[in-house]
């Protein structure tokens, strides 16, 4: 499963080289073509701060095809502590959005993507491994994007990912500030609930335009 959505996430990513060639010419309130990397860690069925029993790292990148179309791939590790066992839920996406521009200085986005989601859970004591399950997701966003200045950008997201045995909501809000004309530093915040359970986690992040 997760080959095949890797061979999708190639296919996708050469749009990248297109959408870097264009993007010049294009006049949009925040930037679109970058590679970025996140980091963050909360609590687990718990207010923020109530443990530390979350960690999750995030890939990915995105691009403009022409002025409001858009290409975007994005991998997820995330790492729950339980009490006795260790839960790892990797997930692989890859797709597409528009860009609806709604002021100057404001954009709405929606992106839909397909992929694979993999959990795998062990016994933490001997590290037995005592589940390990693939199964194909799909998933959607809806963000707001707004250019508070020239170097920094604000985002508030509400997203979905949806397979056989999860049922995931996610809502973000984020700030990137551009330190030098390609790269940008910032931080975010997000509550995630999937089926029962739910997290708050806070992080970083990283970007690099192309």
């Amino acid at each position: 499963m997760f080959r095949r959505v890797l061979l999708i996430g190639f296919v996708v990513s050469s749009f990248f080289s297109h959408a870097q060639e264009r993007d010049s010419i294009y006049d949009t309130p925040t930037r679109y073509d970058y590679l970025y990397a996140t980091v963050s860690s909360g609590s687990f069925d718990s207010d923020i701060g109530g443990n530390s029993n979350v960690t999750t790292w995030n890939l990915g990148g995105n691009g403009l095809v022409t002025e409001h179309w858009l290409v975007a791939v994005d991998y997820s590790a995330r790492f729950v502590n339980l009490k006795s066992t260790d839960l790892r839920i990797d997930t692989l996406l890859a797709g597409g959005g528009y860009r609806f521009k709604l002021r100057e200085d404001l954009d709405l986005v929606t992106v839909a993507q397909v992929g694979a989601i993999k959990a795998k859970e062990t016994l933490e004591s001997i590290d037995k491994t005592l589940y390990s399950e693939s199964e194909f997701v799909y998933a959607g966003s809806l963000y707001l994007n707004y250019a508070f200045t020239e170097k920094t950008e604000g985002r508030l997201a509400a997203e979905f990912n949806r397979s056989d045995w999860i049922d995931e909501n996610i809502t973000r809000l984020e700030v990137n500030h551009y330190i030098t004309s390609a790269i940008a530093l910032g931080g975010f915040y997000t509550y995630r609930k999937a089926n029962s359970h739910y997290s708050n986690e806070a992080g970083v992040s990283f970007r690099v335009l192309y």
